[in-house]
């Protein structure tokens, strides 16, 4: 059932498709664990190998002493299917009539994935250093709210 702005209580941000969304997110993690079985040993190592970066003799930041490229490799891959799968859902919730915050939410969460995919893939080959992930993903994020602000612009202000 898909629920309209008229019905009361807080239901508008959940519907059908919030069960089968989880679902899909653990087939996918199973399916990774799957085809890479030494990714939690991975991340172990990832987190094993993070470092504190002084500045002036405070530690302000954590970064990884080595390049972890098979680990971002795979972020990169689960990140982009994640979020082809989202704009999926967008594309079915939009078809379906879903409320517009869902599918607002769907399509900043699909927007926000692939730029972390981006960021991962650069990581990965090099170009780009664990420093700059945390100022990018606060690009990131303010430009998923102005996706989030454009979209509900164009598809949902001019029906009300």
């Amino acid at each position: 059932m898909t629920t309209s702005p008229s019905q009361s209580g807080s239901n508008y941000w959940m519907d059908e498709w919030g069960a089968i969304n989880f679902a899909v997110f653990l087939i996918i993690v199973g399916g990774f664990w799957l085809v890479y079985p030494t990714i939690w040993s991975e991340i172990g190592r990832f987190f094993t190998d993070l470092r504190a970066v002084e500045f002036n003799g405070v530690p302000v930041f954590v970064e990884p002493i080595g390049n972890h490229a098979f680990l971002y490799g795979v972020a990169t891959e689960f990140l982009g299917i994640m979020s082809l799968w989202l704009f999926g859902l967008t594309a079915i919730r939009f078809y379906r009539h879903s409320h517009q915050r869902l599918i607002s939410r769907t399509v900043t969460r699909a927007v926000f994935l692939l730029g972390l995919a981006l960021f991962s893939w650069q990581l990965q080959i090099g170009a780009l250093s664990f420093r700059s992930i945390v100022p990018l993903v606060i690009v990131l994020f303010g430009a998923t709210l102005v996706v989030r602000g454009l979209w509900n612009i164009a598809f949902f202000k001019a029906t009300q």
